[in-house]
């Protein structure tokens, strides 16, 4: 699963962590707020990449309380859900290295321009600690 960030303008928008750094295993919330917020959609998928020489690489997806690490092989099945944009989301923090993470959450607006021009890619920042891996 891979997708380009959306074109929705992120200006009035705000991505918050409830924490900036926990352990593998650990419970950790965000939220989105903003005046555009309480309007958009939200699903359950979170995108993880890992900051390595100074560069972003994708590790894989958060789908709901299940993680999925990039190029792992086989299908998977998901419901498609809709949130409200500012409604919180819990997850708990992958079996990743530690290290700085960059976790992406893409909410979209209803309308008929393209899907692209609807969404807007928020990025929040976590560092992942060492810690016993669930």
């Amino acid at each position: 699963m891979q997708s380009e960030p959306g074109l929705h303008p992120t200006t009035h928008l705000r991505l918050f962590l409830s924490q900036r750094a926990a352990a593998p295993g650990k419970s950790v919330s965000l939220r989105v707020e903003g005046t555009d917020a309480g309007s958009m959609i939200r699903g359950k998928v979170l995108g993880f990449d890992e900051q390595r020489d100074g560069d972003w690489r994708h590790v894989g997806w958060m789908i709901g309380s299940h993680w999925w690490p990039a190029g792992e092989a086989g299908w998977f099945a998901m419901t498609l859900e809709g949130y409200q944009g500012n409604a919180p989301l819990s997850f708990e923090v992958p079996p990743v290295s530690p290290g700085e993470y960059r976790i992406r959450v893409d909410l979209a607006r209803s309308g008929d321009e393209p899907v692209a021009e609807r969404t807007a890619t928020m990025y929040g920042y976590l560092r992942v600690l060492t810690g016993d891996r669930p």
